[in-house]
């Protein structure tokens, strides 16, 4: 095993750091404002880990569409593999930040995160991780399994601790150590990257789970793995942090930016288009939807809701699909406000 000694020996107390935390922490306080204030925080619930858990597997090479998980979302009809573990990594998501806002990160939360996404019991592995290798050369071997109880035990102890360093370069500095542990034989990655938010949770720079920064890490994929392995080749701590702290601030920024565009696209909404406001509600929530969900949601009729679905559509507000004996009524507006990216 070539693990590093955890917590590193660094002193984390210089200029560009400081820097760094402050930036994060302020867009992390805004993003926090933002979605304190609004008045369906259930869109914002639903749709912002939806778009965590598409690029996050997105880096894993598991690709899916936000489309068709929406779809699935009120779709009877069987899903794909791929879009399938995009649902149960949102679920993971959403239903870990409740754990994490109670109970902090333990290792316990991360394998339910494992055993959800994956839709099996994920115990730790009795076998060896995967050795990394770069040129033909071995640059990092995972800890066997008879050393991973140990290992984890220090950094449930380090990621849960108020003193000394800030939250988040604990948070950077314990991804690190999680994906370095590799304590799964599956699902390490999308695990470390769901602690990452559930941490900002559990610390109480969010309120709730709602910055995608699976995003930027996608985005920056070769950077991303190259500051992972330059900590294993050169001890390079510093550069580490400063990249997850600079994806942390990109990330809030850019969910703050979604948050208050689909706000103002709400609001704007029932101003726009002749309908109720129970139904405005449901279309944010769910961009895809079906007449059976506006008839349990609305407590209306089939007709009524069909009628009220039906009048959206030709009022441009809506589009529709049909997909196998299903039909779907598509938000498209929000689904393309979902897509787009204004970070800076």
């Amino acid at each position: 095993m070539n693990l590093k000694s955890f917590p590193p020996a660094v002193d984390f107390a210089v200029p560009e750091i400081f820097r760094a935390v402050i930036a994060a922490s302020n867009a992390l306080a805004r993003l926090d404002e933002i979605a304190e204030v609004l008045d369906n925080s259930a869109v914002f619930i639903n749709t912002i880990p939806v778009l965590e858990a598409q690029a996050s597997s997105e880096i894993e090479n598991v690709v899916t569409t936000h489309d068709s998980i929406f779809m699935a979302d009120v779709s009877s009809s069987k899903v794909d593999t791929e879009t399938l573990l995009a649902i149960r990594l949102r679920k993971a998501i959403t239903v870990g930040s409740d754990v994490a806002s109670k109970r902090g990160i333990s290792l316990k939360l991360a394998s339910m995160i494992c055993s959800e996404m994956l839709g099996r019991e994920m115990k730790l592995r009795q076998s060896p991780g995967t050795v990394i290798q770069s040129g033909g050369k071995t640059i990092y071997t995972p800890p066997a399994p008879g050393e991973l109880k140990e290992l984890l035990a220090s950094w449930e102890k380090f990621v849960n601790r108020e003193d000394v360093l800030h939250p988040l370069i604990v948070m950077a500095l314990s991804h690190y150590q999680f994906e370095a542990i590799h304590p799964f034989s599956d699902g390490n990655g999308r695990t470390g990257r769901v602690l990452n938010v559930l941490h900002l949770v559990a610390s109480g720079l969010l309120k709730q789970p709602v910055i995608q920064m699976s995003q930027y890490l996608f985005e920056h994929r070769d950077e991303y793995y190259k500051r992972l392995r330059d900590v294993d080749s050169q001890d390079a701590w510093i550069p580490w942090v400063l990249f997850m702290l600079e994806g942390v601030r990109v990330s809030a920024v850019e969910s703050a930016s979604k948050l208050k565009q689909i706000t103002t696209m709400q609001l704007s909404f029932g101003e726009k288009y002749d309908t109720k406001a129970s139904l405005i509600a449901l279309i944010f929530e769910k961009p895809y939807v079906q007449i059976g969900q506006v008839v349990e949601r609305c407590g209306v009729t089939r007709v009524t809701a069909a009628n009220w679905l039906e009048s959206l559509e030709r009022q441009g507000a809506l589009t529709s699909m049909v997909s196998g004996r299903e039909k779907f009524f598509i938000n498209q507006e929000l689904i393309s406000a979902l897509r787009s990216s204004s970070a800076s």
